[in-house]
């Protein structure tokens, strides 16, 4: 199954990925730069997807339906769909 995951770098979030992906979950980790990240948030999850394994979108975006996120990265615009959505 495949789970997008909205990670802020905090415990929490953190942790809901890290048992997905050891539960066999395939996690897409998302990003939200909302303009108040720390530095020492960024580097948490940096270091959780790369031990993971999880793949990492990073940029702006917003919730648009069940199983939808509106994401403006690096490489443009997309819209990302999963089975399941986790905001922590």
């Amino acid at each position: 199954m495949k789970v997008a995951v909205l990670l802020s770098g905090g415990l929490d979030s953190s942790y809901l990925a890290y048992l997905g992906s050891k539960w066999g979950l395939r996690i897409l980790g998302v990003h939200v730069d909302d303009g108040f990240d720390t530095e020492i948030s960024k580097n948490n999850i940096q270091k959780l997807c790369k031990a993971a394994k999880i793949d990492l979108l990073r940029g702006v975006g917003t919730v648009v339906g069940s199983g939808e996120v509106r994401f403006v990265g690096e490489e443009g615009e997309k819209l990302v769909t999963a089975e399941r959505i986790i905001l922590a």
